[in-house]
């Protein structure tokens, strides 16, 4: 475990205080160093968790944003117009969404958007083969179509399960006794829910910001594996398959991470949201 954290690299060629040659005496995770994989003792843990992390990043900031903005959109339309037509659909058709399982969600999306359907959407990989000869532009549009897809597989049990919380805390914020007051005022209704009732009602959505985000980044291994991306979950699964120790800490190591980041988000944004929360 020593060894493990650093500074002092304790193996036989490490510091020469616990008896090493001296060659390397520097490493741990205290100095940025994770190891290297087993069966390519060249690639370092530390770079290769880089280069995954700037596949996987983009794919799970584009989830949050899409499964945000489509919970807090549908929660809000659903508490204003609750019990009508729509948000009956709309409740019935997340709750079937809540329940389809990530991978065959993927394969359906495959199926029905790939070549063997509508041929719409590439599935597999994020770039054509030929993609290095296009231009800027063309180039740049094909990592996109080929983002579609898996951002859709990824989000959608997301902002089923967000839209639910946020329907519950807007139903709630419209009940209280400054939303009577501000409807008793005259105010038109889109500013007594947009401006009086929204900020108190997205207080339990942000609680949630610090379990979707290490789920996104460290835990998207179904989507990448159905998809064909080399990510962060790809690069896991691999390693567990291989018994490729280090870098299975290493991932282990980000996702921890990447919860105590998405912890200290969502206790900044309840300053945003909430007035009463001030920090010192």
């Amino acid at each position: 475990y020593l060894h493990y954290l650093g500074p002092f690299d304790l193996g036989p060629e490490g510091h020469p205080w616990f008896g090493g040659r001296g060659e390397s005496p520097w490493g741990g995770l205290l100095v940025g160093d994770l190891g290297v994989e087993f069966r390519r003792p060249q690639i370092s843990v530390a770079s290769e968790i880089g280069r995954r992390l700037a596949v996987s990043l983009p794919l799970a900031l584009l989830s949050i944003l899409f499964s945000y903005g489509v919970a807090l959109a549908f929660g809000i339309f659903s508490a204003v117009y609750r019990g009508s037509l729509a948000d009956r659909l709309g409740t019935s058709l997340f709750f079937v969404l809540y329940a389809i399982p990530t991978f065959w969600g993927g394969l359906l999306l495959q199926l029905a958007l790939g070549r063997t359907g509508l041929g719409w959407l590439p599935v597999l990989g994020l770039h054509d083969p030929d993609a290095r000869s296009l231009g800027t532009l063309a180039y740049a549009l094909d990592y996109l179509r080929h983002l579609v897809l898996p951002v859709l597989c990824t989000s959608y049990v997301s902002f089923a399960y967000l839209s639910r919380q946020m329907r519950t805390g807007m139903l709630e914020a419209l009940q209280a006794d400054y939303v009577r007051t501000a409807r008793a005022k005259g105010l038109p209704e889109k500013v007594v829910v947009l401006k009086h009732a929204l900020r108190n009602s997205l207080l339990p959505v942000l609680t949630l910001m610090s379990s979707i985000l290490p789920i996104l980044i460290g835990g998207s291994i179904v989507v990448e594996v159905v998809f064909n991306i080399p990510g962060m979950g790809k690069y896991a699964f691999d390693a567990l398959n291989l018994r490729e120790y280090n870098v299975i800490m290493g991932t282990v190591l980000l996702s921890a991470l990447m919860t105590v980041l998405g912890i200290l988000l969502s206790d900044l944004a309840y300053a945003w949201a909430d007035p009463r929360i001030r920090y010192e």
